[in-house]
């Protein structure tokens, strides 16, 4: 979706509730597997979020055998509001929209082809992430504003529909989203559903958990990437892992 230097190709950009990629991408690397191979799929950040999302509207009907989270946003509405605190404002606010500033500009043309596309001397005029999506993703989504949007593409008003295990981890000091399972209203989401595995970690920021002392000095040990394998291998090991649990 024209991400990682990756042209885009046609006027669909990606989006932090479009989920018919993963769902496209499912069904073929399923199609490829031998039987009885597990499907594990896992997502970082908003790529998070969008997996999450797309496990919530399949259900059991979904090809993948078992999920992952670091660092999920779950709440978007929640997240826009942490991310107006001042700190967050004045450091990571720029960063995040200065890359999708670029990537408006390096897909402009296509994304021109449809007349909702705003132009990119007005995109970059934008102060803020959530001006951007007002500007570029609520038209070309066709929402009727930021909050329809948020609303709509937060995963977390569908995790009680998850039907297979899903191992969610976050950190009580993740910059980006603010811990949002410390939320009641999440927590209570993941304890009504046995399919749900939670973690959460006293330190380790945004798709961090580094260790230390580091394995090379231009290396760090990431504490998640050991947890994620460990879930991976007893999903392997053990395919009654991956039933849907009874409700």
């Amino acid at each position: 979706r024209g991400c990682g230097d990756v042209p885009l190709v046609n006027e669909q950009m990606f989006s932090a509730g479009f989920t018919e990629d993963v769902r496209q991408c499912a069904g073929l690397i399923k199609g490829l597997l031998h039987e009885g191979q597990p499907l594990i799929a896992l997502g970082y950040s908003l790529g998070a979020n969008i997996l999450t999302k797309y496990l919530g509207e399949e259900g059991a009907a979904t090809p993948v055998t078992a999920a992952v989270n670091i660092s999920n946003p779950l709440d978007l509405n929640r997240v826009k509001e942490y991310m107006c605190r001042r700190t967050q404002r004045a450091v990571y606010n720029p960063v995040i929209l200065k890359g999708l500033v670029d990537y408006y500009g390096r897909n402009e043309a296509v994304l021109r082809s449809t007349s909702k596309a705003p132009s990119v001397e007005e995109v970059e005029k934008c102060r803020s992430v959530h001006e951007f999506d007002t500007k570029v993703v609520v038209p070309l989504f066709g929402y009727r504003d930021l909050r329809h949007y948020y609303d709509d593409a937060s995963s977390a008003r569908l995790l009680h529909n998850v039907a297979v295990p899903l191992l969610l981890v976050d950190a009580d000091d993740d910059v980006i989203t603010g811990a949002p399972y410390r939320d009641p209203e999440a927590q209570a989401a993941v304890d009504r559903n046995p399919n749900l595995i939670f973690a959460l970690t006293k330190t380790g920021g945004h798709v961090g958990h580094l260790q230390f002392p580091p394995l090379r000095f231009w290396r760090a040990l990431t504490w998640s990437d050991a947890v994620v394998m460990q879930f991976v291998e007893a999903v392997r090991q053990r395919p009654c892992l991956s039933r849907p649990a009874t409700r």
